[in-house]
Parts: structure tokens; sequence; C-alpha cells
């Protein structure tokens, strides 16, 4: 290569550059993928280019957008304020048949849809940490048998509340219980579609509220 080449080679290599830099805000510089951390550590997603992997604790002390979807498969704890411009939904499951929950499925509203009876066992409370919450709703009305929800741990004695019910044959109060161990959703008389319960815990028992469409049809109770 001559001289002139070399000249004119560098000049070439000076534009590409400049155009490079000229594309972004002063001072920032153009990766395709980074990882920081232990570099003997999995991730759970192998990083590609245009990915970021940090291993570790990361600090951001201004603003973050996320322009993609956001996966977080650990706790995340928000000191701040936090505003959405989309949706938020809370996990759903569509439940036929028996159901043993997981102290992981805290947040979820289980759609109980069978004719027959279904038993949803909840996590053992010791597993469950304040703040974990359960709903179950009637999608479809039992006509088979009773649907209940009983307590993990051997039905440990762990509910308390009570249920509103919308309609009353009598002037008795709502159903409740203390120190429970089972929540009965009867075939007859039948709550009705759309009747619920939700359960939340504070890390030592679950404090229950449900609606009734129908008086007796949602029963709390200490069974063991």
């Amino acid at each position: 290569m001559t001289k002139r080449e070399k000249i004119l080679s560098c000049l070439l290599v000076a534009i590409l550059a400049l155009a490079v830099v000229a594309a972004k805000p002063l001072g920032i510089s153009q990766l395709t993928s980074l990882w920081i951390g232990d570099a003997t550590a999995t991730a759970d997603v192998t990083p590609g280019a245009n990915d970021l992997y940090v291993n570790g604790t990361s600090e951001f002390d201004g603003a973050m957008r996320v322009d993609s979807t956001l996966a977080v498969s650990g706790a995340a704890t928000l000191s701040g304020g936090l505003t959405f411009s989309g949706e938020i939904l809370t996990p759903t499951e569509v439940v036929t048949a028996a159901n043993v929950i997981t102290a992981a499925e805290c947040g979820k509203t289980f759609f109980l849809n069978a004719g027959t009876a279904i038993a949803s066992t909840l996590p053992a409370i010791s597993g469950v940490s304040a703040g974990g919450e359960f709903e179950f709703i009637i999608q479809t009305a039992s006509t088979g048998g009773n649907h209940t929800i009983i307590t993990g741990n051997s039905l440990e004695n762990v509910l308390y509340g009570g249920i509103i019910e919308l309609e009353t044959d009598t002037n008795d109060d709502g159903p409740s219980v203390s120190a429970g161990d089972t929540i009965t959703f009867t075939d007859t008389p039948n709550p009705g579609v759309g009747s619920f319960v939700r359960l939340r815990s504070n890390g030592s028992a679950y404090f229950l509220t449900g609606v009734s469409h129908l008086d007796g049809g949602i029963t709390p109770s200490q069974a063991d």
C-alpha cells in the first residue's frame, strides 16, 4: 500500500468513527453486549447480541426506560413512585380439578370452573410472606359437590374473617371464623357465579373477605 493509500484509509476510518459518534449523544460508547459480574455465573437466558447481564446488585439513581418486556423472577423492592402507562395484569389460573397451591403463586386469581367439587389447598402459612394474596372466584356453579379451600400443613388453624351475603333470609350475621381451616362454597345453596373469596397473609395467618350472592353459599369454618 502506498503512502497515499494509507493516508486515505486512515481518513476513511476517521470519517466512519465520526459518523458513529455523531449518531449518539456526546460521551456514549457503543457496545453490542455487556456482561457484568462473575464470569462463571449462569444466566437464565443466554445473553446474546444487544443484551446486558448483571450478576449482582444494580443501582439506578436516575430514570430508566424499558422499551420491551421486563421479566422479574425474584423479589423487587420499590422505594419511590411507580407509574404505568399500559395494562396491569395479575396472574390467573382456571381450575378444573384439585389444586395444591404454592407460595410462589401469591397474587394469583383462581377461577373455579367445574360442575363437580374442587379442593384447593393453600400453602403452609410459614412459607407465605406478609402481603401474599390469593383470590378464588366461582366461574362455573357446582351442582355435584362443594368447592373447598383448605389450609396447608394438615389443616392449620390460621383463617380469620368473614363473608358478606348479598341475599339473606334471616337476620343472622354473615358467616365468619376465627382460627379456621376451611372455606366451603356449597352446591346447595349455590353462592352463584362471580361470588368470591380473597385471602391475604400477614406472615402468620390468612385474613379472608368475600361475597356470596346467596345466603349460606360460602361458609368459613374450623373442620379440624
